[in-house]
């Protein structure tokens, strides 16, 4: 799998997931009463990496240039991401030096999160094959990478789920959520 590329439409997928963000938004806009409203949601991978491609174009990603997805069950989570090691080397030229890379290329990530208290924790899974340190390396990255996004994600620590979720998890392709 590669770092999607997809064309950069309002296709189908992009509106399934702006009308779950959207009742997800109202949800949490009028008071989270979840004796009156539940927001339950079930989004296939192939509408998250379309949105992924949308939301990419219309609100650039620093150092991020394209990213895909695969969903695996018990929230695994195959990432492709082309990342720019130039940008990147401007902020933190430690991990393009440590990883031997330079300009765009694709990074492959496969991670587990967990859910808990409304908050979600990730893991990034070792490597088959590579050693420990490739592993940290791209935990570093993948930290990193989040800090320098406008919502300044801290992945070393819980982060909250937005609009009032309270659950989050994958099957086989499907992304699944409720408040």
């Amino acid at each position: 799998m590669e770092a999607s590329r997809m064309p950069v439409v309002r296709s189908e997928g992009v509106v399934r997931v702006q009308n779950t963000l959207a009742a997800l938004e109202q949800f949490d806009q009028t008071g989270r009463k979840r004796e009156l409203q539940q927001v339950y949601f079930e989004l296939p991978e192939s509408d998250f990496n379309e949105y992924l491609a949308y939301s990419l174009h219309t609100v650039p990603r620093p150092g991020v240039e394209a990213a895909g997805i695969k969903l695996h069950a018990q929230n695994h989570v195959s990432v492709n991401v082309l990342v720019n090691f130039d940008r990147i080397a401007d902020w933190a030229p430690i991990i393009p030096s440590l990883l031997h890379l330079s300009g765009k290329q694709v990074i492959g990530l496969n991670f587990v999160f967990a859910v808990q208290d409304a908050a979600v924790t990730f893991q990034v899974a070792e490597p088959a094959g590579k050693e420990p340190m490739m592993g940290r390396a791209l935990q570093t990255l993948l930290h990193l990478l989040a800090l320098h996004q406008p919502e300044r994600y801290d992945t070393s620590k819980p982060i909250p789920l937005p609009y009032g979720l309270r659950r989050l998890s994958t099957t086989n392709g499907m992304l699944v959520g409720s408040t």
